[in-house]
């Protein structure tokens, strides 16, 4: 059986398609991975901060350094399937991290209740740029969690590490939850 130039140009066009797909659901999976991780991080971090008020700072660290390390774990498998190189992904959560303690820690010395509401909403900001390559799904997020931690931070008292987790967490992990059937 042979193939005209055209008829091949077009089983190449949909072979290209198809490769394209696949590498954009694998991408939507490790994403939709990291999601998850961060949400109960987040949550979790939230709760216990709300039960061992006096050691939030302690608890975040650690919580931190258990997301970033398994966040590692998840962009090494991006990595080795062609997604670019690790380094670039690291350095811009290096970057983005050195910013908002620039500004939280450095200028403006947030109370705890202050770094509650700046953290989230700034890595909503995140979310809403990479919504402007990686699409709408996480504009939404990002603006939809933005608004509903200043909402809480307003109209809540001390449970609002509680709003937090369920607002903020459950947020992310939904967002994981739905990116894994895109």
């Amino acid at each position: 059986m042979s193939m005209d130039a055209q008829a091949a140009a077009a089983a190449l066009g949909e072979i290209e398609g198809l490769r394209a797909a696949t590498r954009r659901s694998f991408g939507y999976r490790l994403a939709s991975a990291k999601l998850v991780l961060w949400g109960v991080v987040v949550a979790v971090a939230n709760v216990l901060a709300y039960v061992f008020p006096e050691k939030p700072g302690r608890i975040w660290i650690v919580m931190t350094s258990i997301g970033i390390v398994a966040s590692l774990i998840l962009g090494r498998r991006l990595a080795r399937n062609g997604y670019g190189p690790v380094w670039r992904i690291f350095a811009g959560f290096l970057l983005f991290l050195a910013f908002g303690l620039f500004w939280s820690v450095g200028l403006g010395h947030f109370t705890g209740r202050e770094m509650d509401a700046f953290w989230p909403t700034l890595i909503m900001f995140g979310y809403c740029l990479a919504g402007l390559w990686l699409g709408r799904v996480f504009i939404v997020l990002g603006l939809s969690i933005a608004v509903l931690v200043a909402i809480g931070y307003v109209a809540l008292g001390p449970t609002y590490p509680l709003f937090l987790a369920v607002v903020n967490g459950g947020g992310l992990i939904l967002c994981g939850l739905w990116m894994r059937q895109a």
